[in-house]
């Protein structure tokens, strides 16, 4: 159906505090979700996306449109809605974006603008997997018109602090807050790199993830220090629907199934890379 990438960056310390670090324009983690806007007086489709970012400095990266017609920027605003805590400087901004659109068909938004590399400004803060990761998050939009509800399709929403401070050897449970607007069945799972959701791609050592429950798991193991995670968030219809689109088309969507997932990410799967790559897909 839809999704959207959501960015964490969880902060396993001991009990006794973190020292304070600073690295210009490094990321610490964020999200992007849409909502449909009906149509404006000149029949163009409107669409609001929210993405949150949290950068040292308060910085906010720029997306690139990585297919599909991403429409014309109609209103933007933005706000700081979190920041600073446990020894490290950060600053949380949400931007709020209205695009309108020449159809409701399928495009997808690409964070961050692909020459930010070139500045330092594309990469995570430094962590235990890697001290120079780049970061990518992307957001698949279908406005197309469900069958089941007669209205557009909109987005699964989630929500989590850019920052979680875990006593290092304590085990921790967090589930993570899924909605969808739909009633769709939600499920979460780390990114691809092949679909450009995630650069480290991995799940860090000492966590696991219950797609069904999103829900991340600690249990104690390795050194103390900052662990990034990619995670996707997924909707799925709970019985077989057609969207249908400007154009005259229609897909078909199907509830989830164990088997077709697993098929899917074979097929996208890739040879595994250096983490160490600062290649730009």
């Amino acid at each position: 159906m839809a999704s959207l990438t959501l960015l964490l960056v969880l902060v396993l310390v001991l009990v006794s505090g973190v020292a304070a670090i600073s690295h210009y324009y490094r990321f610490y983690g964020g999200s992007v979700t849409f909502t449909p806007k009906g149509r404006s007086s000149d029949g163009t489709y409107v669409v609001e996306l929210r993405n949150k970012q949290a950068h040292y400095n308060c910085y906010q990266s720029g997306f690139t449109c990585l297919s599909g017609d991403c429409g014309s920027l109609n209103r933007t605003q933005s706000g700081t809605i979190g920041s600073y805590s446990y020894g490290y400087y950060w600053c949380q901004n949400e931007v709020m974006m209205t695009r309108h659109l020449s159809s409701n068909l399928p495009f997808e938004l690409r964070y961050p603008v692909p020459n930010y590399y070139y500045y330092g400004q594309g990469y995570w803060i430094p962590n235990i997997a890697n001290s120079r990761a780049v970061w990518m998050m992307m957001t698949h939009v279908n406005l197309g018109n469900r069958s089941d509800t007669g209205e557009p399709n909109r987005s699964p929403i989630a929500t989590m602090l850019p920052f979680l401070r875990i006593p290092r050897n304590c085990p921790r449970t967090y589930r993570l807050t899924v909605f969808d607007p739909d009633g769709d069945r939600v499920r979460c799972r780390y990114g691809l790199y092949d679909e450009y959701e995630c650069s480290m791609c991995s799940l860090p050592q000492g966590f696991s993830l219950d797609p069904n429950s999103c829900t991340l798991t600690y249990s104690p193991v390795g050194q103390q220090g900052l662990r990034g995670f990619e995670i996707v968030v997924e909707d799925f219809p709970r019985q077989p629907i057609t969207l249908s689109y400007s154009d005259g088309s229609y897909t078909t969507k199907n509830p989830f199934s164990e088997g077709r997932r697993k098929r899917e990410i074979i097929s996208n799967s890739t040879t595994p890379f250096s983490l160490n790559t600062t290649t730009v897909q």
